[in-house]
């Protein structure tokens, strides 16, 4: 079992053995991971910080934090902060930690800033190497340079306009859709899902689904299997703050229970169809 870094602050003082970095190389051999989750990147981060090897945990912490995993994106802070294991750079912890704070209340804004502080902290550090290279006789430094960190703000513009694109369109994460979708299949009394749809509102997340059970159910039992549902969304969706789940009585005999207002709602010429959406 591995502690983290922000629980643990004196652990970057960890004594390394040839044995224990052996084990530790062994264990993060790329060739044993086709595509590495971050879960599994935070792991290895943990795994060569205990037995003293920071330098390589900071890879590892970085792999995880550029997949948007919130806790190596603290991780980062903290090493920044303390220099353990890198330059100390309060600029660069500070940028992680509105990172890893925009993650988790959901303010897409915040991520933006923090990847913003991060831009200016290697600007600084671009300009000082032109300054450098001029003083040493190389006058084409300073272009150089300069070029570089117009290229570098060009790449972190298009990912900040990209992500707040999407949140001004109310866009989620796919991913998120399905696993609100296995969220209510695994609701007792659920036959399928109809649809699911998430939104942000601010920072939360709103979500509508239609799920079918049994047409011999009473009114009181449709609203359990209701209240299951908004259950089982609420623990599996982080943020989520409102849930509206409608319960449709399953077609046996190929009976339309929709059928006096299907003319009203394109939704129901699909009656029987599986389907999902998420904006």
């Amino acid at each position: 079992q591995f502690g983290w870094v922000s629980e643990v602050p004196g652990r970057f003082t960890c004594s390394a053995s040839p044995q224990n970095l052996a084990l530790a190389d062994r264990f993060a051999d790329p060739a044993r991971y086709d595509f590495p989750s971050r879960e599994s990147c935070r792991m290895m981060g943990d795994l060569y910080t205990r037995f003293g090897a920071v330098d390589k945990a900071l890879t590892w912490y970085r792999k995880a934090a550029q997949q948007g995993y919130a806790h190596a994106q603290n991780d980062l802070g903290v090493m920044y902060e303390s220099g353990q294991g890198v330059a100390e750079d309060h600029a660069e912890a500070v940028a992680w930690y509105r990172i890893r704070v925009g993650k988790k209340i959901g303010s897409a804004a915040l991520v933006a800033d923090g990847y913003h502080a991060r831009t200016d902290g290697l600007s600084s550090l671009g300009v000082v190497l032109g300054a450098i290279g001029v003083a040493l006789g190389f006058p084409l430094a300073d272009p150089i340079v300069g070029v570089a960190i117009t290229v570098l703000i060009l790449f972190v513009l298009r990912d900040a306009a990209r992500q707040i694109y999407h949140r001004l369109m109310d866009a989620v994460d796919p991913e998120l859709v399905d696993r609100s979708e296995r969220a209510l299949r695994k609701a007792e009394g659920v036959e399928d899902v109809r649809s699911i749809r998430i939104r942000w509102v601010g920072h939360q997340l709103w979500a509508e689904a239609d799920v079918v059970a049994d047409c011999e159910r009473n009114l009181q039992e449709a609203h359990d299997i209701a209240e299951r549902c908004r259950h089982e969304l609420f623990h599996a969706v982080p943020r989520l703050a409102r849930v509206t789940v409608h319960v449709d009585p399953c077609e046996h005999a190929g009976r339309d229970h929709h059928d006096e207002v299907s003319h009203h709602d394109d939704r129901l010429n699909l009656a029987g169809a599986h389907g999902h959406q998420g904006h």
